[in-house]
C-alpha cells in the first residue's frame, strides 16, 4: 500500500506507540500525517478501540466529517459504548454533516453516561436550537452555563438562546459577562452585534461588528454582519462595499450572495441582483432566501412568468433545520426581502399583479 509505504520508515513496533508518534506529529502540525499512521495502525489493529477513537478525531481536524462518522462508530462497536466523549464527538459530526437528530440522540447518550459534561449540554442546546426546540435548548445550554461558568463559548450560547426567547435585557447580560471572560473572541461580539441589531440599537451593532473586524480582518462574517446593518439603514453604497469585500473573502458563499442581491434589489440593480441570486443558488440549490430574492427580482425587472416559476419553487422546496448562525439569522431578521415584495406592490396600480404579489406574501409567512 502506497501511504504504508511512504509512512513506514516512521513507524513503530508496539500498537501503543502508533497513537503516541500520532499525537507527536498532531502537535508539531503534520495532521495528515497523524491521519496515515492512524490508518496504518487501524490496518495493522483492526480491533483497537482507541485507535478509531484517535483516527476519529484527526479526521474531524481535517474536516472529513463522513469518515470520521464512520470511525467513531467503529469505536463504539468495538467496545467504546459507553464512552462520553466518544458519543459526544459523533455527535458533533453528525451535527457538522447537518444530520441533527443524530447529532442530538448521541449528546443524549453522551449525557446520560456522565451527566456532568458541559460541553454536551451546549452542543444538545445548539442542536435543539436549529430545530425549534427553544424551551429544551434554554434548559440544556443553562446547565452548561451552571456547570462552567468560566465558559465564554456557553454564556454566548446562552445569550443567543435568550435572544430568540426575545429576553433582550438578559441576553445583553449573559454576553457581557461572555466578553468579560474572552474579550478578543470574535464570536462573542458577533453575538453582542446581533443582540443589539435585534433591539434596534444599530450603532453599538455597527460597534460591535466593527470591534470583530479589527480582531479578525479576513474573516468574513463581521464584514457580513456590518453590511446588513447598513442595508437596512439605507446605507446602500457603504453596505455593498462592505458585502463585496466579504464575498472576496469567501466567494462562493450563498449567504453572502444573497445579501448582496438584496442591497442590489434595494438599489433597483435588477440585473446585478438576479445575477447574486442565480450564483446563490448554483453554489446552494436549496437555500430558501435566494429563491426568494430571484423571484422578487425577476418580478422587479418585469420578467414575470419567470418569477412565478421561481415562486412556484419554493413552495416545493424543503426548509432544512441548520444551527444557529448569526449572519443568516441577521439576513432574516432585517426582511428585506419582505420590504422589496410591499415595495413592488406600491409602485403598482395593476390590480392582478397585487393579488398576486400578496399571495407571494402569504407564501412566504413563516420563512422570512
Amino acid at each position: 500500500m502506497k501511504q504504508s509505504t511512504e509512512i513506514m520508515p516512521l513507524l513503530p513496533e508496539k500498537r501503543d506507540d502508533f497513537l503516541k508518534l500520532a499525537l507527536y506529529l498532531e502537535k508539531e502540525g503534520d495532521t495528515k500525517k497523524a491521519m496515515d499512521v492512524l490508518k496504518e495502525l487501524t490496518t495493522r489493529y483492526p480491533h483497537f478501540t482507541q485507535g478509531y477513537q484517535a483516527l476519529g478525531i484527526i479526521l474531524s481536524r481535517l474536516g472529513m466529517h463522513n469518515e470520521a462518522i464512520k470511525a467513531l462508530n467503529r469505536a463504539i462497536e468495538l467496545g467504546a459504548k459507553d464512552d462520553t466523549y466518544t458519543h459526544y464527538n459523533l455527535g458533533i459530526e453528525y451535527a457538522n454533516t447537518g444530520q441533527l437528530d443524530k447529532a442530538i440522540e448521541e449528546y443524549h447518550i453522551s449525557i446520560s453516561i456522565y451527566r456532568d459534561f458541559p460541553e454536551a449540554h451546549l452542543e444538545l442546546g445548539r442542536c435543539l436550537n436549529a430545530i425549534g426546540e427553544t424551551d429544551k435548548a434554554m434548559t440544556e445550554i443553562k446547565t452548561a452555563v451552571e456547570l462552567n461558568p468560566t465558559n465564554s463559548n456557553a454564556w454566548r450560547e446562552y445569550a443567543l438562546t435568550l435572544a430568540v426567547n426575545k429576553r433582550w435585557e438578559e441576553a445583553l447580560n449573559a454576553i457581557e459577562k461572555a466578553l468579560t471572560i474572552s474579550p478578543d473572541n470574535i464570536e462573542n461580539h458577533l453575538a453582542e452585534g446581533y443582540i443589539f441589531f435585534s433591539v434596534g440599537d444599530n450603532s453599538k451593532a455597527k460597534r460591535s461588528f466593527t470591534n470583530a473586524i479589527k480582531l479578525a480582518p479576513n474573516d468574513p462574517n463581521p464584514l457580513t454582519c456590518l453590511g446588513i446593518v447598513l442595508s437596512s439603514e439605507g446605507k446602500l453604497k457603504e453596505a455593498e462595499r462592505a458585502l463585496k469585500r466579504s464575498l472576496e473573502l469567501d466567494k462562493d458563499n450563498s449567504s453572502i450572495l444573497a445579501d448582496l442581491g438584496e442591497v442590489y434589489l434595494q438599489k433597483k440593480e435588477y440585473s446585478k441582483a438576479i445575477r447574486c441570486f442565480n450564483d446563490s443558488i448554483y453554489n446552494n440549490p436549496d437555500y430558501i432566501r435566494a429563491y426568494i430574492g430571484l423571484g422578487t427580482a425577476l418580478w422587479a425587472n418585469k420578467e414575470y412568468e419567470k418569477a412565478i416559476d421561481v415562486f412556484k419553487k419554493v413552495k416545493n422546496k424543503r426548509i432544512k433545520a441548520e444551527r444557529f448562525e448569526i449572519r443568516e439569522v441577521m439576513s432574516h431578521t432585517s426582511n428585506l426581502t419582505e420590504l422589496n415584495i410591499l415595495g413592488l406592490i406600491d409602485s403598482t396600480d395593476d390590480e392582478d399583479e397585487i393579488e398576486f404579489l400578496r399571495e407571494i406574501l402569504e407564501l412566504l409567512e413563516g420563512i422570512l
